[in-house]
């Protein structure tokens, strides 16, 4: 798993970010995702360092739907 990437919704709190941070532990880097970018900021500093992975904060909510053309 070291080295992979992962996509983990719902990061900024509860299950996602414990998914998040058992990820970043075994060496997975990362897109995390949720709508509070201030937390998934927090989120990307702690990992990045405390584990040194790459993380990526997506800010967005999932359940809004794409409008198309």
């Amino acid at each position: 798993m070291k080295g992979s990437w992962a996509l983990v919704t719902g990061a900024s709190a509860g299950m996602g970010g414990a998914i998040a941070r058992a990820l970043a532990a075994r060496g997975v880097n990362l897109l995390v995702n949720a709508r509070r970018e201030n937390r998934l900021l927090d989120l990307k500093d702690e990992l990045s360092c405390k584990h040194g992975v790459q993380v990526e904060p997506l800010v967005f909510n999932v359940r809004d739907p794409i409008s198309g053309p």
